[in-house]
């Protein structure tokens, strides 16, 4: 609610005060006897001077009033609440680093694999690891994959490990797959039932990356 001068301000009330105090002074000067479209009758010296103070005050009144500025309300601005950022359920930036044999040496570029240097462990890098699960897969040169286990481990340090990867005369593809609850549960199934190829990959997963690489007998 507004205070009552303000009230008072917005119904134009000091326009009135100040017109009634011009008059009630006017009056007081004249003393009375106007004829017109007013008519006011002769008036006392007593009386004038109660009007003439009265028209003063009167005047002052509104002057106060008219100076005191309107109460403009402003509107009441609802603070919209900033979305949270979508959750991606799917590693980000993830990179492979490092190739390791199973003697411990770091495998170089385009260097062929000896099949007695399985299984090979892989390390690399990520931003955010998401919440879901992504396996290992290799591939032969007849397309069938083939489940390694066990799945990536994601350390706290922005750093991944996937071991025990264990390759063979014929493979040509080291393939990470980042699989949904649907596809973790087939995966799953897989690691149940024992290794066997097969040339499709689950419904619900999605390869993040994959790595070229050359096996040698040896």
């Amino acid at each position: 609610m507004s205070d009552p001068i303000t009230a008072l301000n917005n119904l134009h009330v000091p326009v009135v005060l100040i017109g009634a105090a011009i008059l009630f002074i006017l009056v007081a000067i004249v003393g009375g006897g106007i004829k017109g479209v007013l008519v006011v009758p002769p008036i006392s010296k007593v009386p004038r001077i109660i009007l003439g103070i009265s028209g003063v005050l009167f005047l002052l009144l509104g002057l106060v009033i008219a100076a005191v500025p309107p109460t403009i309300s402003s509107p009441t601005v609802v603070a919209t609440p900033t979305p949270a950022p979508a959750f991606n359920p799917i590693p980000t930036n993830f990179n492979v680093t490092v190739i390791k044999l199973n003697n411990g040496q770091v495998l170089q570029a385009g260097q062929p694999i000896p099949v007695s240097r399985s299984p090979l462990t892989i390390t690399g890098t990520y931003s955010t690891k998401g919440s879901r699960q992504v396996w290992v897969l290799v591939q032969d040169t007849y397309g069938k994959y083939y489940l390694q286990n066990p799945p990536v481990a994601f350390g706290d340090t922005g750093q991944w490990t996937a071991s025990n990867i264990i390759t063979a005369v014929g493979t040509i593809k080291i393939l990470f797959v980042c699989a949904t609850a649907q596809g973790n549960s087939v995966f799953q199934q897989m690691v149940a039932t024992g290794p066997s190829g097969f040339t499709l990959l689950p419904e619900g997963s999605q390869i993040l990356q994959e790595i070229p690489i050359r096996m040698i007998a040896g």
